[in-house]
């Protein structure tokens, strides 16, 4: 493929199947050999919030534009460093053979899920290089979810996952695991699995924090998003007078205020 996405309409005009496609490859990744599909990754997932307040008050292309324009901005950087650190390897090691995968994403309607498939056989896409690259990409997803206005709630895992094109389908008990541990937060924010703690892995865009889970806060390693200098407007991200949604606000405000009282601290 020329392009590095192509987007599938669905039947209902409020869904779009969005899926970015490796830079490192012209060859189309439609197949029906599922086992090619099968990797072991970081994978995160993320829920845009108050997705039908964009719905009501923007067109589908809008909310489509700034959703893609954010995955595109985000995938080329990650995308950009990668590759720079490939040729790192190649030029010391004196390998030209290493190759390595890009952040990838899939956005269905609400739901984005990204992920880097990792390679124990190879020199730099090992799973604890992955899980900081993907760290590192959903401090900027949740960085620039806030300068345009739209909150994001997540979760993050490494494991197994299958994703399968023709037809399209995503599977894997990662994948489940992180979608429930998405939807019991009440802020917008990315939590990490626990699972992750077997793992030594770069820790710049983390941070430990009180979580506000639904029914008991805990404390948990999340994305540090603040460190991209994002001073949000959280009365437009969270523009609404739903009981539920000033609770997020609010937890939300409180993380900024938190983290940014211990960044600044002299």
């Amino acid at each position: 493929m020329d392009k590095k996405q192509h987007i599938t309409k669905v039947s209902t005009p409020y869904w779009y199947v969005t899926r970015s496609t490796p830079i490192r490859t012209n060859i189309s990744l439609m197949t029906d050999n599922t086992s090619n599909d099968r990797f072991s990754g970081a994978i995160a997932i993320v829920d845009i919030l108050g997705f039908g307040n964009m719905l009501r008050d923007h067109s589908i292309d809008y909310i489509k534009n700034q959703i893609i324009n954010i995955l595109l901005q985000i995938s080329e950087g990650i995308n950009f460093f990668v590759n720079r650190d490939r040729y790192r390897f190649n030029k010391f090691a004196n390998d030209n053979t290493i190759n390595y995968s890009p952040l990838e994403y899939v956005l269905f309607s609400d739901t984005i899920l990204l992920y880097i498939k990792a390679n124990n056989d190879c020199k730099i896409n090992t799973p604890e290089f992955v899980i900081s690259s993907l760290c590192y990409a959903c401090s900027l997803l949740l960085s620039k979810g806030f300068e345009n206005n739209i909150p994001l709630r997540g979760a993050l895992t490494f494991g197994e996952c299958l994703i399968h094109e023709n037809p399209f389908y995503f599977l894997g008990k990662s994948i489940y695991e992180i979608s429930s541990l998405e939807k019991n937060q009440d802020w917008a924010g990315i939590v990490l699995s626990d699972n992750l703690n077997s793992f030594s892995f770069e820790h710049t865009y983390l941070t430990s924090y009180v979580v506000p889970f639904k029914k008991n806060p805990e404390r948990r390693t999340v994305i540090n998003w603040i460190l991209h200098y994002t001073i949000p407007d959280f009365e437009k991200c969270f523009d609404s007078n739903n009981p539920n949604v000033i609770i997020k606000k609010e937890n939300t405000i409180k993380f900024y205020q938190d983290m940014t009282k211990n960044y600044y601290r002299t």
